[in-house]
């Protein structure tokens, strides 16, 4: 997990969009992420200066955006915390897979860890489910 390093909620969030927008070349243009997280350019173009200036992305002014080795692996880890919450909110407490969406995506800025490995421990005990994609922690 990246928790030892300094980076917001928003970042995340911004990490996590880029990585499932960008393509099988593995980039993604300023506007593809304005519209999957419905906020102007100049917001996205904002935030992805603050996020070079962490060496987690890549961005060409006004051209293509590439997570960095550090930003993939940020992105990778917001994405598993995703997984984990979903499947729990779903799979073992039953909550409706729209609600359960939206709850993880607040969710997965704030948990520790440790309470997520707790859960990965209560989804993997429930047995395999067809419907679940839990992407593998490394």
């Amino acid at each position: 997990m990246h928790r030892n390093r300094s980076i917001s909620s928003t970042h995340e969030m911004y990490l996590k969009t880029l990585h499932e927008a960008r393509g099988d070349h593995g980039v993604a243009r300023v506007g593809d992420l304005a519209k999957r997280l419905d906020v102007s350019a100049g917001t996205v173009s904002s935030v992805l200066k603050k996020l070079e200036q962490m060496h987690l992305i890549q961005h060409e002014r006004y051209g293509l955006v590439a997570l960095t080795p550090d930003g993939s692996g940020i992105a990778e880890c917001v994405l598993r915390r995703y997984d984990a919450i979903h499947a729990l909110l779903t799979e073992v407490l039953g909550v409706d897979p729209a609600i359960a969406a939206v709850d993880a995506c607040m969710m997965e800025h704030a948990v520790s860890p440790t309470t997520i490995t707790r859960m990965q421990e209560l989804v993997d005990a429930q047995g395999p489910s067809p419907h679940l994609a839990i992407r593998a922690r490394p």
